[in-house]
């Protein structure tokens, strides 16, 4: 991989997990004054989507041709190795994000699954010991649990610390990447 191109693909990931890192930021002001838990979720949904954004770039997804996707395929794996990131890193899940993005298809799935139809959304807090009555976990869309700073929805947990780990991991890396690549070369400008 060219030099400038490996370059654009870093500073890209830099720029997503700063955004992602942002975004972690806009979730602990609003756990302060919990008062607006649509602006708490919009921040969480930030953060994994910036993480997903990192995520495609060192896992692509399946490209609907063979040529764009073995050049995918070649790239992610270039980079992972350019910044020692294993097959089984945690990035590599996008299976939260995928949920949330798939927020129509997981809630048809749900409704004929449920005998109540009940539903509690954008709950901040500790989960209720012993459950809710008629509710089980599944039935929790957006739930963030504030003692295990867990996001979670419909079961399927995300721990924010640790992405936030990871993403600080790949940003540190990525930059020392950089710093060992050469300068692009300048163009002489045109003076005709």
């Amino acid at each position: 991989m060219k030099a400038a191109v490996e370059k654009t693909y870093l500073r890209e990931i830099i720029l997503q997990v700063e955004y992602a890192l942002d975004a972690v930021q806009g979730m602990n002001k609003q756990l302060l004054s919990p008062s607006n838990t649509r602006r708490f979720f919009r921040e969480a949904h930030s953060v994994l989507s910036h993480a997903a954004a990192v995520s495609h770039i060192l896992w692509p997804p399946e490209a609907p041709e063979q040529d764009s996707q073995r050049i995918a395929a070649a790239r992610g794996a270039y980079l992972r190795e350019a910044l020692g990131i294993d097959e089984h890193h945690p990035l590599r899940s996008r299976a939260l994000q995928e949920h949330l993005m798939s927020f129509d298809e997981r809630l048809a799935h749900w409704s004929p699954c449920t005998s109540h139809g009940s539903i509690v959304d954008s709950s901040i807090g500790p989960p209720p010991h012993g459950g809710v009555p008629a509710v089980g976990p599944r039935e929790f869309l957006r739930v963030y649990d504030t003692h295990r700073r867990c996001f979670t929805f419909r079961g399927e947990e995300c721990d924010i610390p640790n992405i936030v780990s990871v993403l600080s991991t790949v940003r540190s890396r990525a930059a020392k990447r950089m710093s060992t690549l050469p300068e692009a070369m300048q163009s002489a400008p045109d003076t005709r």
